[in-house]
């Protein structure tokens, strides 16, 4: 399926409930909201008929950054929003881009490795839920 006509824009106080469903609907993504990051970079992707994902990044260091947070609906995944959210992120701060994803992850790290990412590392029992390690992925924005 082909990617849907996408507006990347800064994520909205009144978008919230949106992506608290979204979450819901994601228990491979971090369960945390995005109005618990004031300061962060967000944004969401919007279709026609509402919002099809978004993502959060902060800047660790001048020249670092960390994708915190990534979801897509069910109905748009696999069609190109993720790696729009993603090279939009590269696009405002260019420079080392790091993530941790769940180990069972297959989907994530797959489109990881597709974008360029590169395994650094793991962290033991890193998610409180279920004390799944966590990959350790590092990418150069340019």
């Amino acid at each position: 399926m082909a990617t849907p006509p996408l507006n990347i824009r800064q994520l909205r106080h009144t978008d919230l409930p949106v992506i608290a469903d979204l979450l819901a609907a994601s228990p491979e993504a971090s369960q945390w909201m995005p109005g618990d990051a004031p300061g962060h970079l967000s944004l969401v992707a919007e279709v026609s008929n509402g919002i099809a994902g978004f993502a959060i990044a902060r800047t660790v260091a001048p020249g670092e950054f960390e994708l915190l947070n990534l979801a897509v609906t069910l109905k748009f995944r696999r069609r190109g929003v993720a790696e729009e959210l993603i090279r939009q992120l590269f696009l405002f701060s260019p420079g080392d881009w790091f993530l941790e994803v769940r180990e069972t992850n297959s989907s994530a790290i797959q489109l990881y490795e597709k974008i360029g990412f590169s395994r650094i590392g793991t962290r033991a029992s890193y998610y409180a839920d279920s004390k799944e390690d966590a990959i350790v992925m590092r990418f150069r924005a340019c």
